[in-house]
């Protein structure tokens, strides 16, 4: 039954946080800054490992251009879902708030380096082979993306309850918690 209310928890916090933000129109502007912003990344990230590239947007539609092919940036591409889904799993283990914020203020910053790596490596991969590229796209970084913040979420909880072990452990004592006599 204590699962069950936590997979419960996580569907009414993810649910939640979709609704209140296509409603308010903060998704769609959170996603156009996201895609603006991997396109420029992208682009710069590129032009330093010598790929002539440019970030341009024409309605509304962010890409990376080269001579080679332009990678269209769609809303997928910026790891908004990704970060919202592990947000709500930090937000429902049982857990400190200060370890809740360290969480998302960890696991945020690595997702969208993660995205990074992928739109640029898809991108030198596309240039020499546009099957390829596809593939890498398509099935490796699909599965790599899922391992690689799955890896990082399970470090993330065995820290956390590795610190709920020590506080709980008799023989650690805080030194905020001394008694004065």
């Amino acid at each position: 039954m204590r699962y069950f209310k936590r997979v419960m928890l996580f569907v009414m916090i993810f649910f939640g946080s979709c609704f209140i933000l296509s409603v308010t129109s903060l998704w769609s502007a959170l996603n156009d800054n996201m895609r603006q912003l991997f396109s420029c990344m992208g682009s710069y990230v590129l032009n330093l490992l010598g790929f002539n590239t440019i970030a341009c947007s024409a309605y509304n539609d962010y890409y990376i251009g080269s001579p080679a092919l332009n990678m269209h940036i769609i809303d997928e591409c910026t790891g908004l879902w990704s970060i919202l889904i592990v947000t709500s799993f930090i937000l429902i283990i049982p857990i400190p708030i200060r370890h809740k914020i360290y969480g998302i203020m960890i696991m945020t910053p690595f997702i969208i380096l993660i995205n990074l790596i992928r739109i640029v490596s898809v991108l030198i991969v596309s240039t020499y082979s546009l099957s390829a590229g596809d593939f890498v796209h398509a099935y490796i970084w699909r599965a790599l993306y899922i391992i690689l913040i799955g890896i990082v979420y399970f470090v993330y909880i065995s820290w956390c309850s590795r610190t709920k072990n020590l506080r709980e452990n008799d023989a650690y004592q805080s030194p905020l918690a001394t008694e004065v006599n």
